[in-house]
């Protein structure tokens, strides 16, 4: 079930893709961070699909500012 699922995924990502070719063919740039924000999208609902432990953004900022806590603590 989940590889018909991740196979969907791909297809939709596939069709709009071709549903914006026109648009994304007036510069490489635009069509190289259209691809790169199409594909972490995917990569991330696929992740999603197969429910992949993925750290929030506050684990993140936690990790982040831990070694300060440390400093400022008397």
């Amino acid at each position: 079930m989940v590889m018909i699922m991740v196979l969907i995924y791909w297809m939709l990502s596939v069709l709009l893709y071709v549903l914006d070719r026109k648009s994304l063919l007036s510069g490489k740039r635009e069509s190289i961070v259209y691809c790169m924000i199409g594909g972490c999208g995917l990569i991330l609902s696929i992740a999603i699909l197969v429910r992949a432990d993925l750290p929030g953004p506050t684990e993140w900022i936690t990790a982040l500012y831990k070694p300060f806590s440390s400093i400022l603590d008397p």
